[in-house]
């Protein structure tokens, strides 16, 4: 495919000839090759600043050397062209190639259909033989090696920097030889391969090369070896994840040949969670572990998968696809064992399954931030321990997180956000949900807070939206098993820091600095943490002194105050963040960390590292530092596994091996951790001793650490309190500035009192959480005169506890069986379809890959104890093994080797026409099949394992199905024969059935008869009493209306007589009255007539003497009359009154007398 493509543009482009070339090219003998870009330059005189190899897609300037600045990388980082090479006239071999410029390790299956004859990385060595070889050797004057080594003519065709193209360049035979690499060909049927130690001719132009091919196809999944390589694509890929993909890998067994299988995550996960099963049987016996995780025969059950990359590569992305697929695994497996499809949990949230896995969103919204090189990193350490039992159902998880950088919670680089769950908290609430106005941010936005938008950024690069996240928090923390009160504490705390944010601060007079009780926020930082204002002054603007028995309390200045804030806020949300890990373990793992949950020794441990890749950015401080250190240190634990141990056991087995040589970064670990001479050592010292400041670390550092050839610090570094350190992936420049401050975290303990002083449980929590901490640290400390923070002096620094975490995290992974997935990133605009190859490059070499290609490719990954290997495989040379036994041979496993030998040959050819030379051929080569037996174990390389597991498992198949057969055979006789015991039985049932029907159907016929009767005659019953009972009924109706008619018409008739009386009344009465009111009216004047007369005849009498004193004496005699009668009165009262006394008296005496 390369080649023809090269072919194309080179007769399309005008071919120029430089430095003198004169004969014209041949391309039907060409051949592609990978040439030095800087012999490209020499040769075309361009040494301008501007001449770098560019990259395709780039954009970006790559001139400056990987080890001058990782910031920059490309262009001479990468350094190589692709061309046609034709031999031009020879003028004698050249010396030997050097050892850097080819790879002379070409064993190993060739995956070009070039007719090129293969020869054995061993060709050195005696091999141990069980006969004659099958391989012919190979003419020197064949090989590809020394094709390279004549004249040359090399036409520049390259894709990914087309400056040089149509250009002819002349080698002579020795700068070919260092300055040439053979290319790959492959052709339009044949792609690169899955697996980069099929190449045929390795070294990192072809790996580059096959990545872009599978990339450009949409493979952004390689093998390199056991090592799985990633590239982020940066973009969805349909189909990639689906469940159709996930059943495939997980259909996967033992009887299956794994050449079918792609390179992908879902395969890494597969193989460790086989590997663990694997193991179980091997052992045979459930695992003593002893601290560590094998039993007594040394197999290693528990197991590691190693997610490592730069940030923005896809680290926490991958490790969410391996937990899902071990999910998917451990549902399957509870299917097959009849426990249910899903493993119970027992706070009734959900399977245990779907809590692991809902414990990725939670621990990403409170750690994952956007960087300037990746949208969601990670900005704390995580490493989940899943434990599964011996069926590989999943029992439950824990996890453990390391340096969580709060720092970030304070301040942002240009282009970087603070945690996403700010950002979720306040753009993922409805502005009118009442949870909004119960949190205090009712009105409020992300651009109304200081720590959320003093980046100036706000939103993701890859179109992921806040509120689609926080929904899915919320989600996640439901299943996870947060209650509604811890839901609604831990956004409190978040807000609480929000508003904290935004709190100002006034300098009354120069020594004392007050809340500034106008801020709106103020009001709402003490209304969320419970609070008065007294308890958030003393806590923010004081500080307590204690000199002896004497407590002094002193005002802080206005810095720091901001540093006071600053310290409390940081803790405060590591301290949150420590609760939610603590509640999510609380949730996920098998009864608490010292029961037998977690050390159950029916079960094992699938471990899933996921930590923050290498960072260089344009300053990098104490975080970057603590973070590359860890780096190094995982980079060493690869090294150590895969090229150290690696090759130790294989020189103390005495197996035939070639050293192959690799990176070493145990210098610049030397230079982090070591004790007196290291930085973490002198970062300590000074935070120990009083007045040492961040230049004075600077210039112990110098004076310690100058020597060393991984530091570096010129005179503007020393000027600045900067300094170098060259790490495996790079020089990295660092700032000392806060250093000790940051390696010290103080946080004033009138801080904690003030979180434990809360009236909301949330704050006290998580004030108990610090105060624990504290006093852990303190522990065993003696009495202090002067104290400032809880044991500042005592208390172990950041870098020495992380230091600390790093080794038992180390020891951890060390006593299982790691997996690695190398996660790469293709670009880094974080752009879909855009592969670098310089990047890639500088990526592959920091990493080690090609070397451990080279391992891969030659080495022996698979290794079973002798007796082990027997007790494995014994089933596929049982008749070797039975004559063994009765010679009374001792090395069976030796014979079972040589038996399985030809069975592994003829798996790995029988595409080739294995059976047929198998009737020709009865020796082999142990090595040449992937075989070797050491000392104390026999090794395998990967294709022999799997051919191997693949016979193991046909055998066993076979076998299963000859005891299925038998067994089905015995159960069908059984069957048959209680069947044919059972017809009779069922024949007389059945007669006696039939004979009972019978009898019961007359029986129901006779009752049918009675019961028709009776029907009939409680229906023509029911019916003649319902007639009689509806002619009642409808003359009853009918007599009924008639006399209501009756009475009507009696009514009317009454009603209108009593009209006709009172009309009749009326009229007479009003005639009457008339009659009588003329009456009266005459009578009046008849009589008012007759008193005026006899008025006139008394005036005249009264008008006579006469009359008057006889009316005088008459008035006399009348007047004594009713004086005599008064008299009389008088004189009857007052006897009246004499009766009554004494009748009173003598009353009063009877009762007296009755008392």
């Amino acid at each position: 495919m390369l080649s023809q493509h090269l072919e194309r543009q080179t007769n399309q482009s005008s071919r120029k000839r430089i430095l003198g070339a004169t004969q014209p090219m041949n391309f039907d003998n060409s051949q592609t090759v990978w040439i030095k870009a800087s012999i490209v330059r020499e040769k075309a005189s361009l040494y301008d600043d501007d001449d770098s190899v560019g990259t395709a897609g780039s954009g970006r300037n790559f001139s400056v050397p990987r080890v001058e600045n990782r910031n920059d990388r490309g262009g001479k980082a990468w350094g190589w062209l692709c061309g046609y090479a034709v031999t031009t006239e020879a003028d004698g071999l050249p010396p030997p190639l050097p050892k850097d410029a080819s790879d002379t390790h070409s064993g190993g299956p060739s995956y070009s259909r070039s007719s090129t004859p293969r020869t054995s990385p061993f060709g050195q060595v005696k091999l141990r033989k069980t006969g004659s070889s099958i391989h012919n050797e190979v003419s020197p004057s064949n090989s590809p090696r020394e094709k390279l080594l004549q004249p040359k003519s090399v036409v520049i065709q390259d894709s990914w920097s087309t400056k040089y193209n149509g250009l002819t360049i002349d080698l002579t035979a020795k700068e070919a030889a260092t300055y040439l690499l053979q290319a790959n060909a492959f052709t339009e049927s044949d792609a690169p391969p899955k697996n980069l130690i099929e190449l045929t001719h390795l070294h990192e132009p072809s790996l580059i090369h096959s990545l872009r091919e599978r990339y450009d196809e949409g493979n952004v999944y390689t093998f390199c070896g056991k090592i799985l390589l990633a590239l982020n694509p940066f973009q969805e890929i349909e189909g990639l994840y689906s469940n159709e993909t996930m059943k495939q890998y997980s259909s996967l067994d033992s009887g299956n040949d794994d050449s079918t299988r792609q390179p992908h995550a879902y395969a890494i996960a597969h193989e460790a969670f086989a590997s663990m099963l694997r193991a179980f049987d091997d052992a045979g016996v459930a695992p003593q572990r002893k601290g560590g995780n094998s039993n007594d025969s040394g197999v290693i059950i528990d197991q590691s998968i190693l997610v490592s990359g730069e940030s923005g590569a896809g680290k926490t992305v991958t490790t969410k696809i391996v937990m899902q697929y071990l999910a998917k695994l451990s549902e399957k497996a509870a299917s097959n064992s009849g426990k249910g499809e899903h493993s119970p949990n027992r706070d009734g949230c959900g399977s245990i399954e779907q809590q692991v896995l809902q414990s990725n969103p939670v621990l990403e919204s409170f750690g994952n931030a956007r960087t300037v090189r990746n949208d969601n990193s990670s900005r704390f350490g995580k490493f989940i321990e899943i434990q599964f039992d011996r069926t590989g159902r999943l029992l439950g998880a824990r996890v453990k997180t390391y340096l969580l950088e709060k720092i970030r919670l304070i301040r942002q680089a240009e282009g970087e956000r603070n945690y996403h769950i700010f950002y979720e908290l306040l753009n993922g609430m409805r502005p009118r949900d009442a949870e909004r106005k119960v949190l205090g941010l009712q009105g409020y936005g992300i651009h109304d807070f200081r720590i959320t938008a003093s980046s100036g950024t706000f939103d993701r690069r890859d179109g992921v939206k806040d509120s689609s996240t926080y929904s899915d928090l919320r989600r996640a923390m439901e299943t996870v098993g947060f209650t509604a009160d811890e839901r609604t504490g831990i956004f409190k705390v978040i807000s609480s820091l929000l508003h904290l944010s935004n709190v100002e601060f006034l300098e009354t007079r120069a020594d004392t600095v007050v809340l500034d009780e106008s801020n709106k926020s103020l009001g709402l930082v003490l209304d969320i943490f419970g609070v008065d204002l007294e308890s958030i002054t003393n806590a923010l603007c004081t500080t307590t002194i204690t000199v002896g028995t004497e407590v002094v309390k002193k005002n802080l200045t206005l810095n720091n105050v901001e540093k006071a804030v600053e310290a409390l806020m940081k803790a405060t949300y590591g301290a949150l963040f420590e609760f939610i890990v603590l509640r999510v373990n609380n949730s996920i793992t098998v009864g608490s960390e010292d029961s037998a949950g977690l050390g159950n020794d029916n079960s094992a441990f699938i471990k899933i590292l996921d930590i923050f890749g290498f960072e260089s950015f344009e300053m990098n401080s104490f975080e970057q530092l603590c973070i590359n250190y860890c780096n190094e240190s995982l980079q060493q634990q690869f090294n150590r596994h895969v090229f150290k141990l690696e090759q130790q056991e294989y020189e103390r087995e005495g197996i035939a091996w070639s050293f192959i040589s690799f990176p070493d970064n145990q210098d610049v670990l030397d230079l982090i951790e070591k004790k007196h001479s290291g930085i973490f050592s002198i970062l300590d010292e000074q935070c120990k001793l009083a007045k040492c400041t961040d230049q004075s670390f600077s210039n112990v550092t110098y004076e310690k650490c100058g020597e060393n050839p991984r530091f570096d610090a010129n005179r503007t570094h020393r000027a600045r309190g900067m300094f170098c350190v060259n790490h495996y992936a790079g020089m990295v420049e660092y700032s000392a500035e806060n250093f000790l401050d940051k390696n010290k975290d103080e946080l004033p303990k009138e801080a904690t009192d003030f979180l434990l002083s809360s009236s909301t449980s949330i704050f006290v929590e998580l004030g108990n959480i610090l105060s624990s901490k504290m006093h852990e640290g303190s522990k065993g400390s003696s009495s202090r005169n002067f104290q400032r923070t809880s044991s500042a002096l005592s208390r172990a620094s950041v870098g020495s506890q992380f230091a600390s975490q790093l080794r038992i995290l180390r020891e951890s992974i060390d006593k299982t069986s790691p997996h690695y997935i190398r996660c790469l990133k293709p670009n880094d605009d974080l752009i879909p379809d855009n592969f670098d190859p310089a990047i890639i490059a500088d990526q592959l070499r920091c990493a080690g890959v090609l070397e451990a290609v080279r391992v891969s490719r030659i080495g022996y990954p698979q290794r079973y104890s002798k007796e082990t290997f027997v007790q494995r495989y014994w089933i596929l040379g049982v008749a070797a093994l039975n004559r063994a036994k009765q010679a009374n041979l001792h090395d069976l496993c030796g014979v079972l080797v040589d038996c399985i030998v030809p069975q592994i040959w003829q798996r790995q050819n029988a595409k080739s026409g294995g059976e047929n030379i198998m009737q020709q051929r009865v020796t082999f080569d142990l090595i040449s099949v992937g075989v070797q037996l050491g000392k104390t174990k026999v090794f395998l390389r990967h294709q022999a394992f799997e051919a191997l597991e693949y016979l193991r498992g046909q055998t066993l198949y076979g076998s299963a199905t000859c005891l299925q057969a038998a067994s089905r055979r015995y159960l069908q006789r059984k069957k048959y024969e209680n069947a044919q015991r059972a017809i009779l039985k069922i024949q007389s049932c059945f007669r006696r059935h039939r004979a009972s029907q019978r009898s019961r159907l007359l029986r129901m016929h006779k009752s049918a008869t009675m019961i028709q009767s009776a029907w009939r005659g409680f229906t023509a019953s029911s019916n003649f009493y319902l007639s009689l009972d509806l002619a009642i009924w409808c003359q009853s109706m009918f007599r009924g209306n008639r006399a209501r008619e009756q009475f009507r018409e009696m009514q009317v008739n009454r009603k209108a007589s009593i009209i006709q009386s009172w009309w009749r009344m009326t009229k007479n009465r009003n005639f009457f009255l008339v009659q009588q009111y003329v009456a009266f009216n005459l009578q009046k004047i008849f009589r008012a007539k007759q008193a005026r007369a006899i008025l006139k005849t008394l005036k005249l009498e009264a008008k006579d003497l006469g009359r008057v004193a006889s009316e005088r004496d008459e008035l006399r005699n009348k007047v004594e009359t009713m004086r005599r009668q008064l008299e009389e009165v008088n004189r009857k009262a007052n006897h009246s009154s004499t009766d009554v006394v004494s009748s009173t008296g003598t009353s009063e005496e009877k009762k007296r007398f009755r008392c």
